[in-house]
This record gives C-alpha cells, sequence and structure tokens, in this order.
C-alpha cells in the first residue's frame, strides 16, 4: 500500500528577494515524493513564485490585498484540501497561521523565524545582550496540545 504524502501547506507573505523568501523556496524544491507542498502568498510578487510553480508547487495567491479576502481565500483553499502540517514565514504569515489553527485544529503549526546575521537584541537580565547569527527558529504547535 502505498504512503499518502503529508501535505504541507507553506503561508508566506511574499516571494520577493529576501531570507526567509530563499529558504523557504529551497526547503519547498527540495522536498521529495513524502510531501505534497502548496505556497499560500499573502501578497502576489516576486521571482521566487516562477522558480515554486516550475519545480510543480501549486502558488495560491488571493485575488485582492484586502485581510478580508486574504483569509476567504485561504478559508476556501483549507477546506478543500485540509493540510497535514501548516509552516508560515514571517510574521504577518505567523499571525495568520494562528488565527487558522484557533479555527481549525486538526493540523501541525510550525513558525519560522529567520534573523538577520549579528542582530542585537536586549536580554531580560539587566545589561547583558545577545547576538543572533542566520538561523531559523521553527516553533512547532501539536494539535494533540490544545
Amino acid at each position: 500500500m502505498p504512503i499518502k504524502p503529508l501535505k504541507i501547506l507553506h503561508i508566506i507573505t511574499s516571494l520577493e528577494h529576501g531570507g526567509a523568501q530563499l529558504l523557504a523556496s529551497k526547503i519547498i524544491l527540495d522536498s521529495n515524493e513524502f510531501y505534497k507542498n502548496s505556497v499560500f502568498v499573502l501578497f502576489d510578487k516576486g521571482p521566487y513564485k516562477q522558480k515554486i510553480i516550475k519545480g510543480g508547487v501549486e502558488v495560491i495567491t488571493p485575488k485582492n490585498s484586502n485581510v478580508f479576502f486574504i483569509m476567504l481565500a485561504l478559508l476556501k483553499w483549507y477546506l478543500n484540501n485540509r493540510p497535514n502540517i501548516v509552516q508560515t514565514w514571517m510574521y504577518h504569515s505567523d499571525f495568520i497561521g494562528l488565527i487558522l489553527s484557533l479555527i481549525f485544529k486538526n493540523h501541525k503549526l510550525v513558525w519560522s523565524q529567520i534573523e538577520s546575521p549579528g542582530i542585537r537584541f536586549a536580554s531580560p537580565v539587566h545589561g547583558t545582550s545577545t547576538i543572533l547569527h542566520q538561523e531559523t527558529f521553527c516553533y512547532l504547535k501539536h494539535s494533540s496540545d490544545r
């Protein structure tokens, strides 16, 4: 019996030039037959869209940039496809993915946070700071944890 591939929905703000967009496109295009990727782009622009489409991956873009129409298009796609995993890229997408996870509780949510090299953040410990180098931080929220 063949294994059904995991359906992964990637939600990303745009496919413009940028670190998150590059990393997302590499991960999406390097997937194998065990994963069926789809990409929902909040704002339809950027050079990575054509690369992803040429790689055989479905790219969904709302017809309007109004938040209401974006959520409507996303909900419609979600109800028709029911992904196993929703992976979000960048802050706007993280927020929308969180809303989606509050509505539908049958998928895993992965937030991907990309930090620029050498950005200094204040630490909660008085008088200290942290330097973050280019790393990806992923937070996995299991549907069974809700």
